[in-house]
């Protein structure tokens, strides 16, 4: 999927990690020399396995997102026509994730989203994070202030969008 929001991010142990919206995960995480699969999409959690390889990993997640990720799968072939400057479907709902709705709300800018979904992801998955996985306010503004953000940044961009 080029020009897509959806990301696979390094995790600390040398894994792979791929948030999805509503709270939702695809990971692969090493194991000697085989592969465990696991995560959440669209509410259904899925089994881990494990697989002789990466590639074989990679197979499983592909076919769990074919089976159980229709609705994600739909908006990032939207994702790919976008033309607008707005931030998209897919972005609002992996920045609610990590931000809450109303903070994902204010951040109208496509290219201003994609920004800080990489960088908070980038931050949450980083063996020098140091953060608790969790969700909330004080989750929020602790991630911000670790990957250099502020909500100042995000208060500017309500205000530069008419928003409250």
């Amino acid at each position: 999927m080029n020009h897509c929001t959806l990301h696979w991010y390094r995790t600390d142990d040398g894994g792979f990690a791929m948030p999805l919206p509503d709270n939702g995960e695809l990971v692969l995480r090493p194991m000697g020399h085989s592969w465990r699969t696991s995560g959440k999409i669209c509410g259904v959690t899925i089994a881990e396995e494990v697989h002789p390889s990466l590639v074989d990993a990679f197979g499983s997640i592909e076919r769990s997102m074919e089976r159980d990720g229709g609705d994600i799968l739909a908006a990032a072939s939207t994702e790919q026509q976008w033309t607008s400057t707005d931030a998209t479907p897919l972005q609002a709902a992996l920045l609610s994730n990590l931000l809450g709705t109303l903070e994902a709300e204010a951040v109208k800018d496509r290219d201003k989203a994609q920004m800080l979904i990489d960088r908070l992801y980038r931050c949450e998955y980083s063996p020098s994070a140091h953060v608790k996985h969790g969700r909330g306010e004080e989750y929020s503004e602790k991630l911000m202030r670790r990957c250099g953000l502020d909500s100042a940044g995000i208060q500017e961009s309500k205000n530069r969008d008419g928003g409250a």
